[in-house]
């Protein structure tokens, strides 16, 4: 499948996972570039049988909402239209734009919360605000400047 990252499952039972991959260089395993993988379970015995790779640039959160799918693509955070009875979600519609990417961490969670907002987790451009990155004994920088944008 490549590197999953998330997962949540519909109501159905349909499966949904997100593919590691904010660098669009990347292609996992071999395999064609996805934003996430959907399958299904026709047979009742546990294992997928339907099998769909769906988008191009993946990366960490994905979560399901009010009748959409919601995938994290890095920099951006997109939702599709999903009815419980069809696997392959359509429309794809950009919701948030402009996360940043690099340096840092890219991991972009998301929850909905009971006012219906998306709250996503937007991660540090470093470990501990270091002057050098993950070296260690390198001071942190003060104030961390990062928190204007990200981790505050």
């Amino acid at each position: 499948m490549g590197h999953a990252r998330d997962i949540v499952v519909a109501s159905n039972g349909d499966v949904y996972v997100t593919l590691e991959g904010s660098d669009p260089s990347l292609k996992p395993n071999g395999r064609a570039k996805a934003s996430f993988v959907a399958l299904r379970d026709t047979s009742h015995d546990g294992r997928a049988d339907v099998i769909q790779r769906i988008g191009t640039l993946g990366n960490t959160g994905i979560g399901i909402f009010a009748g959409h799918l919601y995938v994290d693509e890095g920099e951006r955070i997109v939702r599709y239209a999903r009815p419980d009875s069809q696997l392959v979600p359509t429309g794809r519609e950009v919701i948030v734009q402009g996360l940043p990417l690099n340096p840092g961490h890219l991991a972009r969670n998301f929850v909905f919360g009971s006012d219906s907002a998306i709250y996503v987790n937007v991660g540090s451009a470093t470990n501990s605000c270091q002057a050098k990155d993950r070296l260690t004994e390198s001071p942190g920088v003060d104030p961390c400047i990062e928190l204007n944008r990200r981790a505050g």
